[in-house]
């Protein structure tokens, strides 16, 4: 027998209190499920270690206020030696609040567990980096429907952000093909986007026909929750640097 639809007249909806949208960096990251999309050798894996960095310590990330939590980076493609180097040159000090994994297990075979482990054994985990998303993915035969498997994927992820009220930032490549919309160059299924509250967006600035000199990345973001915004940055060595067009 199904169950029986429950629902909430406007009304009462109206009049519930509730809890209002936690910000991990606000204005720019919620709680949910994201993805950080750009080019090879972009910078991508530099800005997600400087974030979870900021996030960890409670600092400004491009002058957005950040919510001091707990942070778990997945650096999938990445070596211990690799992530210190980079370390030691983005930073003099490290929190203890800051997490690393290289290896971890793929999305339904084991990953979620894994996750929720984490977060039991480290109470206020405000945000969990996927890098890359492709590292995490399931082998799926070719007699099995990929829109379905795709979906179970990142619903997964997805369930874990929601329940927990925390971000989870997916790591991910570009198509090379271009597009006058930048979430149709996200290497991804379509059903990708059907459960992303944002998506932040990493690309050049030349490509972006943005009145820049630099051809430095440009970050743009689009969700839900927060409306389409440009971030210019320049990336100058292991920095990201925000410019001052556009927000």
């Amino acid at each position: 027998m199904s169950r029986k639809l429950k629902t909430m007249d406007a009304e009462t909806l109206m009049t519930t209190p509730m809890e209002p949208l936690k910000f991990i960096v606000s204005g720019l990251l919620p709680e949910g499920l994201h993805v950080l999309a750009g080019s090879p050798k972009i910078g991508k894996s530099w800005l997600a270690l400087w974030i979870c960095l900021q996030v960890a310590k409670g600092e400004k990330v491009w002058g957005f206020e950040t919510l001091r939590s707990k942070v778990l980076y997945l650096c999938l493609e990445d070596s211990f030696v690799r992530i210190q180097s980079r370390l030691f040159e983005i930073t003099d000090e490290a929190p203890s609040t800051l997490h690393f994994a290289i290896m971890s297990d793929a999305i339904g075979h084991g990953l979620e567990n894994q996750i929720e482990s984490f977060i039991k054994e480290h109470p206020g985990t405000g945000l969990i980096v996927i890098d890359t998303l492709q590292k995490v993915r399931k082998t799926v035969s070719a007699n099995v429907n990929p829109y379905a498997s795709d979906y179970d994927d990142i619903n997964a992820l997805k369930q874990i952000s929601d329940r927990h009220h925390l971000a989870i930032l997916l790591v991910h490549h570009l198509r090379k093909t271009g597009d006058a919309d930048p979430l149709n160059m996200i290497r991804a299924p379509v059903v990708l986007l059907v459960v992303l509250i944002q998506t932040l967006y990493c690309k050049k600035i030349s490509e972006l026909e943005i009145p820049q000199s630099s051809s430095a990345p440009a970050g743009i973001s689009r969700g839900g929750n927060c409306s389409w915004s440009s971030t210019g940055t320049n990336f100058y060595g292991s920095c990201w640097n925000r410019l001052k067009w556009g927000r």
